[in-house]
Parts: C-alpha cells; structure tokens; sequence
C-alpha cells in the first residue's frame, strides 16, 4: 500500500510561518528597490517642488505597533483589558525610540486601543508632531476574564482549562474572547483604516500582541490557532502594504524594532561552586 503523508497542524504553521518571513524580507527588498528606482528617476527629470512619489500598487501602509513594556511583561502576567496597566520606563523608552526611527515617514494618522499602555505608547511615538489621534476600543487586548492578573506560566502548570484555551483559542470559555472575536473586531478596524480615503498614505495602528498577531494572520491566510509561532516585541512594528483592489497586502516588515533584542546575546551565569562537605572530627 502505498504511504500517506499525514500534514500535523504544527508542520502546517511551521511552514506557514517560514513563507511569511522569507516573503516578508524578499517583498520589503523589491519595495526598497522600486522606491530608489523611483527616486533616480526623479532626480534624472530634475523634478521641482514637493511631488509625492507614487507607486500604484501600494495605495495605504498600515503599521502596526506593539505597546511598550510594563511591568505586568515583565512578571509574566495576563493583563488582559485590566485598567491602569501603565507602561514602565523601560516601555517609555522603547516606545520612543519607535518614534524616533519612524520620523521619517508622513504618518497621517494614530488609530490606538484605548487601553493606558497603548495610549501612553501612541502619544509617545507622535511626540512633537501633529498627528491626528483616534481612540478604538475595538483594537483593545484580549478579554481573559478571571485569568487577569494571573501568572501565565503557572497557569500553564496547574490550569487545565487554560491549557485547552492555549492550544484552541478559536473556542473560550465562559467570559473569555475566542480567538476569532478578537480578530473580527481588530480586523474590522484594519479594513475601515485601509479604505478611508482621508487618512493618508501611513496609518499606524497601536495595540496589543494578540490583536497584532491576529491581523497579520488574517491578512496572510494563517489559522488563528497558529498564531503562537509569531513573536511580536514590545514597540515592534509590522507593515501592511495595500494596493488597488482586493488582493492580499505585501508584508513589508514583520515584528521590526530599532533594536530587536534577539542581536543581544546574554550568557547564562556561572553555576556557583559547592563547597565539599566538611569531615565531621570526634574526640579520641
């Protein structure tokens, strides 16, 4: 009999993943070359004033930016849609340095959850310049209901319940949001802030890692319970390319940062030394 080949749902993601990253570094290298071939053609024609360089097939960017740390990052711990989860300094200084390197782009427009730690992160990277704001309350994180607050990592050892929602997120229990509510909301806002004609050509979009992930996997065609094999940083910023018409975006960018922490190589301490064990020593 011959052999079948039997496709495991982690193969599917794994491969999945493999052809966004590859086709997010070959899309973004022919958007940079077709971008400086529009530039020297520009400057051969000694074009005068300020005429936008356009490129008919990428009409609207949306970047999509994750929120700064905060301490609940730090503690591994489930913010969930809890309020005063603020972001720490270190968070202040990731969401500024985005800022930062993005000052070169024409924003037109910050679409934030409304959540502190987003908020707090959009004002940060429009800081000292006149930028448009909105407050979207459908971008905000995942609803984890009772597991706010909570440790996920000893949810993860002692929470059965938990475990099943990790491995099926499209399925939630009780006061919790299901892995498909959340994206249909999140990508409810992707679509109005791809389509509205007065925006600008750059819109960014500032939420939660979840939401981010969520977005990008509609967009690229990947499942939502794959989404666990994306890594999306504090501050990072993935890129949304949309033409004319409806054909899926270009990923320009995925998960970008100005200072992506996987450069940072940290050694594992010295183990301590053991002291051997003294001889007990008795009169004789």
């Amino acid at each position: 009999m011959p052999v079948k080949h039997v496709t495991t749902p982690f193969f599917r993601c794994a491969a999945r993943l493999a052809w966004l990253q590859v086709a997010t570094w070959v899309r973004g290298y022919q958007f940079r070359g077709r971008m400086s071939r529009s530039i020297r053609r520009a400057q051969a024609q000694q074009y005068t004033g300020c005429t936008p360089l356009k490129d008919s097939r990428m009409k609207r960017k949306l970047l999509l930016i994750r929120h700064g740390q905060t301490t609940f990052n730090v503690e591994h711990r489930l913010p969930g849609q809890l309020p005063g989860v603020l972001l720490n300094e270190e968070g202040k200084r990731q969401a500024q340095q985005t800022g930062a390197a993005l000052t070169g782009l024409p924003i037109g427009t910050i679409i934030t959850s409304p959540l502190e730690r987003a908020y707090e992160t959009a004002t940060l990277i429009a800081q000292g310049r006149d930028i448009p704001f909105h407050v979207e309350p459908d971008l905000a994180d995942t609803n984890v209901g009772k597991w706010a607050g909570m440790d996920y990592n000893e949810l993860f050892k002692s929470d059965p319940e938990w475990q099943l929602y990790v491995r099926q997120t499209a399925s939630a229990p009780p006061g919790v949001e299901s892995s498909l509510d959340v994206q249909a909301r999140a990508v409810r806002v992707a679509e109005r802030a791809r389509r509205a004609p007065d925006l600008g050509e750059y819109v960014v979009l500032v939420a939660h890692a979840d939401v981010i992930k969520l977005i990008l996997a509609y967009y690229t065609g990947m499942q939502p319970d794959c989404v666990h094999f994306l890594h999306i940083d504090n501050a990072s910023v993935s890129l949304l390319a949309f033409g004319e018409g409806e054909h899926p975006p270009t990923v320009l960018a995925l998960n970008w940062t100005p200072s992506p922490g996987w450069l940072t190589y940290t050694p594992d301490p010295p183990a301590e030394p053991t002291s051997p064990p003294k001889e007990e020593t008795g009169s004789v």
